[in-house]
């Protein structure tokens, strides 16, 4: 997957795609946006990887162009600022 940001790996918007998991084709869109070409649908894919123990999130569009990635630095730091609050 990319590093994040709009464009893919060779620069171009959409190089890359994420394959929708079966809870985002079930759920449905997470979010829709009005665009010049129309409404495009949104998902947030949650990618883990078992190795290293870390998840990252996926932004992708209705057909699975990537559209943006949240690193796992950021998805750890959201995760440990929600524990601070958990039990308040």
């Amino acid at each position: 997957m990319g590093s994040g940001g709009a464009a893919g790996a060779d620069g171009s918007a959409g190089a890359i795609t994420v394959q929708l998991d079966a809870f985002a084709r079930q759920s449905g869109p997470d979010a829709a946006v009005q665009t010049a070409a129309g409404l495009v649908s949104l998902h947030a894919v949650y990618v883990f990887d078992a190795g290293t123990r870390d998840m990252t999130v996926a932004i992708v569009d209705q057909d699975g162009n990537l559209i943006r990635t949240i690193p796992a630095e950021s998805v750890g730091r959201m995760i440990a600022d929600m524990a601070k609050y958990r039990w308040r």
